[in-house]
């Protein structure tokens, strides 16, 4: 998905301030796109939805905070989930 190695080849596998900084802005804009999507009722591809998950998952692993449209987006998709399962 994302490579956030910096490219600095050491090898430590820890995300730049930069690289995490890009991803934060890359997932602000993507959830807003989705976001905009569900409100004007249009399709969204199941593509976008794991690509952000996968970026809560990884910001989340390096200690940085999921952007608020994100967690708002997530909070939202968990209650659509939660109203279609059976009681």
């Amino acid at each position: 998905m994302f490579d956030v190695s910096g490219g600095t080849g050491e090898g430590s596998g820890a995300p730049t301030d930069a690289r995490l900084s890009e991803i934060v802005r890359l997932t602000n804009l993507l959830a807003d796109r989705v976001l905009d999507a569900r409100i004007m009722g249009d399709p969204v591809d199941e593509a976008d939805i794991e690509a952000l998950l996968k970026a809560s998952l990884l910001l989340s692993e390096f200690g940085q905070e999921a952007p608020p449209l994100l967690d708002r987006l997530i909070r939202n998709l968990r209650a659509e989930v939660a109203e279609r399962e059976p009681r």
